[in-house]
C-alpha cells in the first residue's frame, strides 16, 4: 500500500468460527493493544498475523507481511 493509506486484515471463513472466539492481532512479533476484533486496519509496514482462542484451543493464523511506501513525486 501507500504511505497514509490503510490495508484491511480479516479473519476468513468467519461462518465457520464458533460464537465466543477472541481475537489477538500481532505486529512484528507484538501484541497490539486493542487489536481484538476479526478485523484489523493496518497501517504501518511489518509483519501481521492474528491469534484465535476458542474454549481454550488457540490457534495462530499464517503471517503476513505488508509494506507502506511513499508515492514517488512526479
Amino acid at each position: 500500500g501507500c504511505f497514509g493509506s490503510t490495508l484491511g486484515l480479516s479473519v476468513s471463513n468467519l461462518s465457520q468460527i464458533p460464537v465466543g472466539t477472541t481475537y489477538q492481532w500481532y505486529r512484528n512479533n507484538t501484541v497490539l493493544n486493542g487489536a481484538t476484533a476479526a478485523n484489523y486496519p493496518a497501517t504501518s509496514s511489518g509483519t501481521y498475523y492474528v491469534m484465535t482462542n476458542t474454549g481454550g484451543c488457540v490457534d495462530t493464523s499464517n503471517s503476513i507481511s505488508i509494506s507502506f511506501v511513499s508515492v514517488p513525486i512526479v
